[in-house]
């Protein structure tokens, strides 16, 4: 699970397309139907990340991500789209948890400097401080828990 994206689209040609982008340096298993991702996560440990698209036929890819979520740990998510629009990007966090928006067409090197940098191992948390992430929180409590 440690260095896994799955990548789920209903458009075969943009899971194709990220599926050989990212190949190089992650595991990448790729899904066009939102309900076999979730048949996944029940039979798996999820993945590291998921990459969805927001608009889909069968459910919308922060419907997907919530119900995954409630199942499995995915650890980050990213929720793509062709929409400018602002209550699509506060729907996915307030309901999803989504750490990023992709808006199509994206940029590759952005994509993966993100990706990078979501897969570089919990830094150590500086409680001093008195501002931690949520990745600081889960490194050290051992996860964050919706009860």
């Amino acid at each position: 699970m440690d260095r896994t994206i799955c990548v789920v689209d209903d458009d075969q040609v943009v899971t194709t397309y990220l599926s050989h982008l990212l190949r190089k340096e992650y595991e990448v298993l790729a899904f066009n139907d939102p309900e076999e991702f979730l048949r996944h996560c029940d039979e798996a440990q999820c993945c590291a990340v998921v990459i969805t698209d927001y608009d889909m036929p069968t459910m919308s890819g922060v419907e997907m991500l919530r119900r995954a979520s409630a199942k499995a740990d995915v650890r980050h998510k990213i929720l793509m789209t062709g929409y400018r629009d602002l209550n699509i990007a506060v729907q996915a966090i307030n309901e999803a948890q989504v750490d990023y928006i992709l808006l199509k067409p994206f940029d590759e090197a952005g994509l993966l400097d993100t990706l990078t940098n979501l897969m570089k191992p919990p830094k150590t948390p500086n409680v001093k401080s008195g501002l931690l992430s949520r990745d600081e929180i889960e490194a050290l409590t051992g996860g964050l828990r919706k009860q």
